[in-house]
């Protein structure tokens, strides 16, 4: 795909979107960027060239006095020979080798700038010397600015002082632009994230999460994997403003509401807590400390979302709509997961301990939705006996009402019908559990201890009310059913690998191409009422793609075509070989931009831990190989040899490989 192409697939979009770049590069020479003695080899350079020497003269430039020059005369001059720039190419040359580094920055950056502008965005290009000469800046107030680029690092060193006027940028700008236009910012440099970005940047900035965002400036350079960056970013740019607005309010929000939260619980008097205990728990039998953690918890969602501002961002993030699948800027968080759990369970709980209205009995104090566990192979169990007769003084002869429930991968789709949590965080790792209400039992109170040291349970979990009633309803048959929200796409980050199958003899059946790390998501979807998991790549993904078989299969074909160059049945063969692969790569990269979810086969992987995927490219090919994307197992049960590594001797050895890669005339699915 050329950049012609690119530019007219997206360069219309329904609002023109501008963005700003900023960095250093476009500063004139700053303070200690080149040094005196480089400065006085480049005079040392022109002094025997007569024609340089002339133009120097013509452009007013006279040699200064290194010995006796100040820092501030010395930066002035070096901004003057840096002003002349391409007046005349014989000076250039000179030129070029005195400011090289900031030569070549600059060239890295306007590659960057003209891939920006081929996606339909008009920039603006920003020196940091105009940004201080902009005291208010009245530049950002306007809220023009959809996307804001800047560099890591702002001076002349790659160093925590540069780093810390990038955030000190950041925030300024951030804080001066319109509270419903503030622009995403998207950091930039030449290193990898982990080594520039500070953990804390985009806090110490004040920036949300939803506005924050890094590219390395070697990604922005590749036109391609631009193209599909933007795509993503235009694609939500509509959902942006609101969500954020949202977030904005839910803040704001909580800030009233915790102070007005604060000034309520310092009113009641001992005499309020005295009351409670008396006029309503004691006939109950309800532990105080439960009773009012529940009664503070629904009172601080009350004063929360009262707030008229949050009321109106909520109804309008309520009209938003993604009905057709988009391209992720990057994998979905998994820190939703962690949310999610705090919705649907009680977190933290306290120790299983005696019940308070009568500890001398021993008897444990539970609650409905405990659930106990042991290994994860065990079952789990959900305590449902109402309510009432557990907090109650209990008799030790009451029976307990448990319903076991079986701990599968969340991105299990084998039970869709059964009754299930979709959702519970056990050793760290997600899981959903199905629960088996017709195969209940019931212990005797007294001897629930005993039946929890036998089977070494713990109790860690405690589903929140509403849930566990809808387990409890379904257990009753009752007509009626409790409606749960929909848990959210829960997300297991895999590693990716491209094989081959069939390349080489029947001994060597797979070799791995490449590997991805984290390079896919495993999601769980509802599809048209029905959950299915899918496979979510990286949008970075078919680039790489494209890559891996140009740097490391087209060599071989290319080394093949050369030895058969007088055989013409074998030489087009591999022809058509190369014109399949490449339609596939092209035709890969352009789907990818309207990019569905992939289904995850429930057979067909060449490993079966943790998840079987083998996604068949399906290419018409008239050779005997063909390749597949697999997710990488975590405990690696099949030995996968290195392409490059196997092939390495047998490409200049071994006749038999031609052999075996022009064997058959038509591709076959994996077994």
């Amino acid at each position: 795909m050329n950049s012609a192409q690119l530019s007219n697939d997206i360069s219309n979009p329904a609002q023109t979107l501008k963005a700003i770049i900023i960095d250093d590069a476009f500063d004139n020479v700053l303070e200690n960027q080149i040094p005196q003695d480089e400065t006085e080899r480049f005079y040392l350079d022109v002094e025997n060239n007569f024609e340089v020497n002339n133009i120097l003269n013509d452009l007013g430039i006279v040699k200064p006095d290194f010995y006796d020059i100040s820092g501030d005369d010395y930066l002035e001059h070096l901004n003057q020979l840096w002003s002349v720039r391409n007046y005349n190419e014989d000076l250039d040359q000179y030129l070029n080798k005195l400011f090289i580094d900031k030569i070549d920055k600059l060239k890295e950056l306007n590659t960057i700038c003209e891939n920006i502008i081929k996606c339909g965005i008009e920039i603006e290009k920003v020196s940091i010397e105009y940004l201080e000469n902009d005291v208010d800046l009245d530049i950002f107030k306007r809220g023009e600015f959809t996307f804001v680029f800047m560099d890591c690092y702002l001076g002349n060193t790659d160093d925590e002082r540069a780093k810390e006027k990038s955030i000190e940028w950041a925030k300024k700008i951030y804080s001066a632009s319109p509270i419903d236009k503030k622009p995403i910012t998207i950091l930039m440099s030449s290193i990898s994230e982990e080594k520039v970005v500070p953990k804390n940047y985009r806090s110490k900035a004040s920036i949300l999460e939803v506005a924050f965002m890094f590219y390395r400036k070697d990604v922005l350079k590749d036109t391609e994997t631009v193209y599909l960056r933007i795509t993503a970013l235009k694609f939500l740019i509509k959902h942006y403003y609101k969500i954020q607005n949202y977030i904005f309010s839910l803040s704001n929000a909580a800030d009233k509401a915790l102070k007005e939260f604060k000034k309520e619980i310092k009113t009641f008097s001992i005499d309020d807590y005295s009351f409670i205990q008396y006029a309503k728990l004691n006939v109950e039998e309800h532990p105080l400390g439960d009773y009012m953690t529940w009664l503070y918890g629904s009172r601080w969602g009350s004063l929360l979302y009262k707030n008229r501002n949050l009321q109106k961002q909520q109804s309008e993030i309520d009209k938003l709509t993604v009905l057709s699948p988009i391209i992720l800027h990057k994998l979905p968080t998994e820190y939703i997961a962690n949310i999610y759990y705090t919705a649907i369970f009680d977190s933290p709980i306290e120790p299983l301990g005696p019940n308070p209205f009568n500890p001398q009995s021993g008897l444990p104090y539970l609650h409905i939705g405990d659930i106990f566990s042991s290994r994860k192979d065990n079952p789990v169990w959900i305590v449902l006996t109402p309510q009432c007769d557990l907090e109650r003084n209990p008799n030790p002869e009451m029976s307990i009402i448990f319903v076991p429930g079986k701990l599968v991968s969340v991105n299990d789709i084998s039970g869709k019908d059964q009754l299930k949590t979709d959702f519970l965080l056990f050793d760290n790792s997600p899981f959903k559990i199905y629960w088996n209400v017709k195969e209940f039992i019931t212990i005797k109170y007294d001897l629930i201890n005993k039946w929890i040291k036998k089977n070494k349970l713990k109790r860690d979990h405690r589903l929140k009310l509403p849930f566990a009633l809808a387990i409890q309803q379904s257990f009753t048959s009752h007509i009626s059913r409790i409606g749960s929200p929909v848990s959210p796409p829960i997300n297991n980050h895999v590693d990716i690998e491209i094989l081959v199958k069939g390349l080489i003899h029947p001994s060597k059946p797979v070799l791995r191409l490449h590997e991805f790390k984290k390079g896919a998501s495993i999601s769980n979807m509802r599809v048209k009422g029905d959950e299915k998991t899918k496979v979510v790549f990286d949008v970075e993904f078919p680039i790489l793609l494209s890559k891996i078989f140009k740097n490391t299969y087209f060599p071989l074909l290319e080394k093949l075509l050369e030895r058969n160059t007088s055989n013409l049945k074998v030489h087009t063969k591999i022809t058509k070989q190369f014109t399949a692969m490449t339609s596939f790569v092209d035709s890969f990269f352009n789907s990818f931009q309207e990019f569905h979810p992939y289904d995850v086969p429930k057979n067909g992987s060449l490993k079966k831990d943790p998840i079987p995927l083998a996604l068949d490219f399906d290419i018409k090919s008239p050779l005997d190989h063909f390749f597949v994307i697999n997710i990488k197992s975590k405990n690696e049960l099949i030995e996968i040899p290195n392409f490059t590594d196997e092939l390495e001797d047998q490409i200049s050895s071994d006749n038999s490989l031609k052999n075996q890669i022009l064997g058959v005339t038509e591709s076959r699915p994996i077994n």
